[in-house]
């Protein structure tokens, strides 16, 4: 019996006096001492999200990938800035989102002086004029 069929009947075993079944456990995690204590050495040296960890991955990642670079950063936000930046987005550009969105993805274009653009597919919002249409071109909400 596997590690996780025996976690499975434990769940089961424990929850067998209640009238709906156990919560199906779809993963169950596997953290060795290695794990635990690369943690632990991330924690100690001070360095969170960035630092010699971080850039040992990057360069392992490349490696892997066959890119010349990888970076790595602490948040879609600030690598959001960092592709925007990347392709030259600045003041007077238009930069189409997604309408349904967090308000960072609009403030990242923002910051760089650019209009963020809410848009989604024309189905999800038709017009008085194509109230049938069922395309995928994208209009502004």
């Amino acid at each position: 019996m596997s590690a996780f069929d025996e976690f499975r009947a434990h769940a089961y075993i424990q929850c067998a006096h209640r009238a709906t079944p156990p919560p199906l456990v779809l993963h169950r995690h596997y953290i060795d001492e290695a794990a635990i204590a690369a943690v632990e050495r991330v924690l100690r040296s001070g360095w969170i999200t960035t630092g010699p960890e971080t850039a040992a991955f990057e360069q392992e990642l490349a490696q892997f990938v066959g890119a010349p670079h990888v970076v790595c950063g602490g948040s879609w936000t600030g690598l959001a800035g960092v592709v925007l930046d990347w392709f030259g987005v600045g003041p007077g550009d238009e930069v189409i989102l997604p309408a349904y969105t967090y308000c960072a993805t609009a403030n990242v274009v923002l910051h760089r002086g650019a209009k963020p653009v809410l848009g989604g597919p024309a189905w999800q919002r038709p017009t008085e004029t194509d109230s049938t249409s069922r395309g995928t071109r994208w209009r502004p909400c």
